[in-house]
Formats: C-alpha cells, sequence, structure tokens
C-alpha cells in the first residue's frame, strides 16, 4: 500500500486491481465539520455501469465515514 499526500486529501494506492489491472485508488480526506472521508471518486460504480451493471437507487450506494 502506497499513501501520497496532496494537502487537502491523501490518496491511497492499494495492492488490489480493477478489470484493467490498475492498482485501486482510495482517497481520504478530513472534512471542516470534524469527520474523515474515504471515496473511489465512485470509480467503482462507473466500472459496475460500463459492464451493465445498474445501481440507480442512492439508497444502494455507501458512505463510509471515519468518526474522529
Amino acid at each position: 500500500m502506497k499513501l501520497e499526500d496532496f494537502n487537502d486529501f491523501i490518496e491511497i494506492t492499494t495492492p488490489f486491481v480493477d478489470m484493467n489491472h490498475d492498482h485501486s485508488l482510495l482517497y481520504f480526506s478530513h472534512k471542516k465539520d470534524g469527520t474523515n472521508k474515504i471515496t473511489d471518486d465512485r470509480y467503482i460504480l462507473q466500472e459496475l455501469d460500463m459492464l451493465g451493471v445498474k445501481i440507480d437507487n442512492a439508497k444502494k450506494e455507501m458512505t463510509f465515514l471515519i468518526q474522529p
């Protein structure tokens, strides 16, 4: 795993690969309200959409927050 600090966020390169054999990336940021956010910038949902898997109900999408 590799971490790179971009001041506003930290990019996390994981050992897991996507369908293009690129390493999956996650982004961690600390919000002004005191919460933390980790996201893949919707990359996995876009890949699933390209493969024909439709997720069009916002309740099915998950946001993971790490509480301080």
